[in-house]
């Protein structure tokens, strides 16, 4: 059995106190965003790695000030998040959101 890292046993904050960053290897290493005390648990925000979470249910029970109550995805997050994290997430997910948009506003697109 292949380990995933320490990643997939990490739980989520929406005040995360590390983020992620590809490696040579092509995996995400942990960075801490700030310092952190012994004892304290480390957390990442979901958001850092998934585009979209469809699969919590339940809310989110951080308790950080800066709760969003409910586990999103990168593209639920609001601007001014996504600047705070800057440099410490999935590259694809920047990639998502420098690409250009083909669609004008209020324009609807043809599916054929």
């Amino acid at each position: 059995m292949l380990n995933g890292g320490l990643i997939p046993k990490m739980n989520h904050s929406c005040e995360p106190d590390c983020g992620v960053r590809l490696n040579a290897g092509g995996a995400h290493d942990l960075i801490a965003r700030q310092p952190i005390p012994a004892g304290q648990e480390i957390t990442f925000d979901y958001a850092m790695r998934n585009c979209s979470v469809d699969h919590f249910a339940a809310p989110c029970r951080c308790d950080s000030p800066r709760c969003r109550d409910r586990i999103t995805g990168w593209k639920d997050l609001p601007a001014e998040r996504k600047a705070d994290y800057h440099g410490l997430v999935a590259p694809y997910l920047t990639d998502i959101d420098n690409q250009p948009s083909t669609e004008q506003p209020g324009q609807v697109a043809l599916i054929e």
